[in-house]
C-alpha cells in the first residue's frame, strides 16, 4: 500500500508495528511517535478562504495562513458559475489566465523560479500560448485550479499577498472578476 502523505505513512507503519512490539522495537516506537509529531507541525495552520462574485460568477481562493518556507504553499482556486447561462474562460497553461501576483511586504514582486517562468510567462512573451484552450462553464459547474505557490517563486519566510484576476466571456461581453489580495506567512 502506498500512502499518500508522510503522516499517512506514519500512521500505517505505527499500525504495523504496534501489534507486534517487543522488549527490541520500544525504542523504535518512541522515534516513530516522535517523526510523527514533528511531521504534524509542517501542516500549515488553519487556512484563509475568500469569495468574489460577479454576473453570477463566483470565485474562491482558499489558501494555507501560515505555512512553512521551502514547503508546499498550496493554493485552490474554484471557479463556480451559479447563472442560468454558460460563460466561457481561456485556459493557458493551467494557470497563466489566473494573473497570480504574489507581493511581499515590501510590494516587491518575489523571483520567479524557472518553473514559474514558464507557467506564468515573463513580460511580453507569447510562450505557452500554444496551449491556450476555451473552456466552458455552464450553469452550476465549477472549475478548480491547485496551484503550489512556492513552485512558482522564491518565496523566503515572511508576509505576502496574493490576488488573481480572471477573463471571462457572457454573451460575447468580456468581464474581468478578481480578488482582493489575500495575505499568508511563510515561517
Amino acid at each position: 500500500m502506498i500512502a499518500k502523505s508522510p503522516r499517512l505513512f506514519l500512521v500505517l507503519l505505527w499500525r504495523h508495528y504496534v501489534p507486534r512490539l517487543s522488549r527490541g522495537l520500544l525504542p523504535l516506537s518512541m522515534i516513530l511517535m516522535a517523526v510523527f509529531t514533528s511531521c504534524s507541525a509542517l501542516q500549515p495552520k488553519g487556512s484563509v478562504t475568500t469569495t468574489a462574485t460577479k454576473n453570477a460568477i463566483k470565485l474562491d481562493i482558499t489558501l494555507p495562513g501560515s505555512a512553512q518556507a521551502g514547503h508546499a504553499v498550496d493554493v485552490v482556486v474554484r471557479l463556480t458559475n451559479t447563472g442560468p447561462v454558460t460563460v466561457f474562460f481561456p485556459e493557458i497553461d493551467g494557470v497563466r489566465e489566473l494573473g497570480i501576483r504574489v507581493l511581499d511586504s515590501n510590494s516587491a514582486t518575489p523571483e520567479l523560479t524557472d518553473l514559474g517562468k514558464a507557467r506564468l510567462g515573463t513580460g511580453s512573451s507569447q510562450e505557452g500560448y500554444e496551449k491556450y484552450v476555451i473552456k466552458a462553464l455552464a450553469s452550476g459547474q465549477y472549475h478548480e485550479w491547485r496551484i503550489d505557490l512556492n513552485a512558482l517563486y522564491k518565496l523566503a519566510p515572511g508576509k505576502y499577498h496574493l490576488s488573481l484576476s480572471i477573463e471571462l466571456n457572457l454573451h460575447l461581453t468580456p468581464f474581468v472578476i478578481s480578488e482582493d489580495p489575500v495575505e499568508f506567512n511563510l515561517q
